[in-house]
């Protein structure tokens, strides 16, 4: 599927106006050729005149109420620059508008303007969001199910095979577990926060790539902090493993180029493993199963726009 934007249906009198139009056409070049039949193209193309036709999208009213995932369709979602998520409403819904930001905040200050209907965003980040603001509003399901992992350059053998050994044994320990606990169960901020962890050891550089658009995998906190899921597992990892840990945080969109670059040894940031990444970057072993989500407006709450245009 594509983001096909509006519906391909016309209205009966645009079939009727077009087909006495193109009757006319022939009429007339038959008249002008003497009496004899030309081949003629159709006119004008339906597709072509379908595609020059003002887009119609549903508004965030009472009838276009997001409750479910096929509620989406039809709607105008907003999703991160850079991310895989187009592909995955583009796989899972019909007739939508994608557009596209380059961070959360834009994304959010977006739906309550009434500029989008809907956030498309990993279901962590998704109830993150929804439980800061109560306003806001997860919608029940998953467009697709993901597996989340970090990556590295497939000529890092050596250093793929390390990370992914230590991983395992956090996974195997708990010591995983216990993350996702304190930094995705958690309504709480005040267990939101890296404890204090040994000092680095004075070994090789780990350079990690990250994105600060991902809480709460990887985001700035009130106190200017760069904290996160991700974070405090590769600070936890590269101490097991001797090295001392670099983080750059970029855009979302720059992470692979980063990494194959070889301005980053791994990557991370909510990373989600597709089929079209692995083509590119080694994933390690997968530390978080969600997916895909949704966040709307909460019920009862109205776009900007829309209590503008009503004069409230």
């Amino acid at each position: 599927m594509s983001d096909r934007i509006g519906s391909n249906e016309r209205p009966p009198n645009t079939l009727l106006t077009l087909f006495l139009r193109a009757l006319l056409l022939s009429c007339l070049t038959i008249f002008a050729s003497g009496g004899r039949f030309l081949a003629l193209p159709p006119y004008p193309p339906l597709a072509a005149a379908a595609a020059e036709e003002e887009p119609q999208f549903t508004a965030h009213s009472e009838a276009g109420v997001i409750r479910g995932i096929a509620d989406l369709e039809g709607k105008r979602l907003g999703v991160l620059a850079g991310t895989m998520l187009d592909n995955a409403i583009n796989d899972a819904l019909d007739f939508t508008q994608i557009i596209y930001y380059d961070d959360s905040k834009r994304e959010i200050a977006a739906l309550f303007a009434g500029e989008i209907d809907a956030i498309i965003d990993d279901d962590p980040v998704v109830r993150y969001y929804a439980a800061q603001d109560h306003r806001l509003r997860r919608v029940e399901g998953h467009i697709q199910d993901d597996d989340y992992a970090f990556a590295t350059r497939y000529e890092d053998q050596e250093l793929h095979d390390k990370i992914n050994r230590e991983l395992e044994r956090m996974i195997e320990e708990g010591v995983v577990m216990d993350l996702e606990r304190r930094w995705l169960d958690s309504s709480d901020d005040a267990t939101r926060v890296i404890p204090e962890l040994p000092e680095p050891v004075d070994g090789p550089v780990l350079r990690l790539g990250v994105s600060s658009v991902s809480a709460p995998f990887c985001y700035v906190n009130s106190a200017g902090q760069l904290v996160g899921l991700d974070i405090e597992l590769m600070e936890r990892l590269s101490r097991r493993i001797g090295m001392r840990l670099v983080i750059t945080d970029m855009e979302f969109s720059r992470l692979i180029p980063s990494l194959l670059d070889g301005d980053t040894d791994i990557i991370g940031s909510c990373f989600s493993v597709t089929e079209e990444r692995r083509k590119m970057i080694a994933f390690t072993t997968s530390y978080y199963v969600g997916g895909v989500a949704a966040l709307t407006l909460a019920e009862g709450v109205t776009p900007a726009r829309t209590a503008e245009k009503n004069g409230s």
